[in-house]
């Protein structure tokens, strides 16, 4: 599979326009030192409401990023086609979420020929060059159940189109005749593989940094289950499974082969894998089961803990550099310009005329004259 090239382009954010008007008892986070927010783009799905197509996104998903300290903004399918405007708003988001979705990745993407009733072409377009960009620029991405299916087939990777179909044998659609509100909760093991990303989990659950800046106000599963280490291992091919926990699952298709330079975090007993990641990214991770649905279980809470972190740091580094190329910029810019500089105001050049040649503010410009003993 080929995935268009998303060039990244360095754009500056335009300063919001001020107004004198305002709304009624709006409060502003006024805080002198307040961390700035990392801003997550979420992949946005087609959906017909009420006769009309949309694009949508379950609540779930942004209210879990802004829970766990991120700035949710939503993607439609429409930017695929828009490589010029993708660029734009990606060179200003710190991370992405691929959601789960009510259709399947088209079977042709990873080169099958069976049909499937439910796609998204627009969805996989999109998501595709998504993971591309995160990939190259090393942004941090989290991909849920259909997510999880296109960071696998983004990767060269392979799926089987109904689990049950494949041979597995263990419950990975939420049963029907169970009640609606319930559908999120805990209905198979997790076995995880502790030589892995989600082996920090394992080793130190909730005292590794689970709770940092978690705010209150979403429920999530009534049931948390606990901890077992000593689950015992169920693949040849996961040899370090040591960790057991126990997810949601809402899903047909699944991993039929593993993308190249992926790696298998996790699996249901029945082999299905459960959780990959990149080893080589400072965050590619791929959950089939849905956090989102269950923000109080500590898994859940644990990997959008993560994510948002590695976001934070993303921002946070990108803030510094900027800081750095800035003071760079601004002391190449005296040692070259202070020559012309003071020349053309001896030739006389006024204040507003030197700060059009030189593309600098009247501060800048004074404060150069000053020091070159002009004014």
């Amino acid at each position: 599979m080929s995935n268009d090239t998303i060039n990244n382009s360095i754009s500056e954010i335009p300063e919001p326009q001020q107004t004198t008007q305002s709304k009624p008892n709006a409060k502003l986070n006024t805080k002198p030192n307040a961390k700035p927010k990392p801003i997550i783009a979420i992949i946005c799905c087609h959906k017909v409401v009420e006769d009309e197509n949309a694009q949508v996104v379950k609540d779930g998903y942004t209210s879990a990023i802004h829970k766990f300290g991120g700035i949710p903004v939503l993607l439609p399918a429409v930017l695929a086609e828009d490589n010029e405007s993708l660029q734009h708003l990606l060179n200003k988001v710190d991370g992405i979420l691929l959601t789960g979705s009510y259709s399947n990745v088209a079977p042709h993407w990873y080169g099958a020929m069976h049909t499937e009733d439910y796609t998204d072409i627009g969805r996989d377009k999109l998501s595709f060059q998504l993971i591309d960009y995160a990939r190259k620029q090393k942004l941090p991405l989290l991909a849920i159940c259909r997510g999880h299916q296109e960071l696998n087939v983004a990767y060269g990777g392979i799926l089987h189109p109904d689990y049950r179909v494949a041979g597995f044998t263990e419950t990975h659609v939420y049963p029907a005749h169970l009640p609606k509100e319930d559908e999120y909760q805990p209905i198979h093991d997790l076995w995880i593989d502790t030589d892995t990303f989600l082996g920090r989990f394992v080793e130190n659950g909730v005292e590794d940094g689970v709770e940092d800046g978690v705010e209150d106000g979403v429920e999530g599963c009534v049931e948390t289950p606990t901890m077992d280490k000593q689950a015992q291992n169920g693949s040849q091919n996961q040899p370090q499974i040591k960790g057991k926990w126990r997810v949601n699952s809402l899903h047909y298709q699944c991993i039929a082969g593993l993308g190249d330079e992926l790696q298998s975090m996790a699996i249901a007993p029945d082999g299905l894998i459960e959780a990959i990641y990149d080893p080589k990214h400072p965050f590619m991770v791929g959950v089939q089961w849905h956090p989102e649905g269950c923000v109080e279980d500590k898994l859940s809470q644990f990997l959008f803990s993560k994510f948002i972190e590695q976001a934070g740091k993303r921002k946070s580094d990108y803030i510094t550099e900027a800081r750095k190329t800035h003071k760079q910029a601004y002391a190449k810019w005296t040692e070259e310009a202070d020559e012309k500089l003071a020349r053309l105001f001896k030739e006389g050049k006024t204040v507003k005329e030197l700060m059009a040649i030189f593309e600098r503010n009247r501060g800048a410009i004074d404060s150069r004259l000053k020091k070159l003993g002009l004014k």
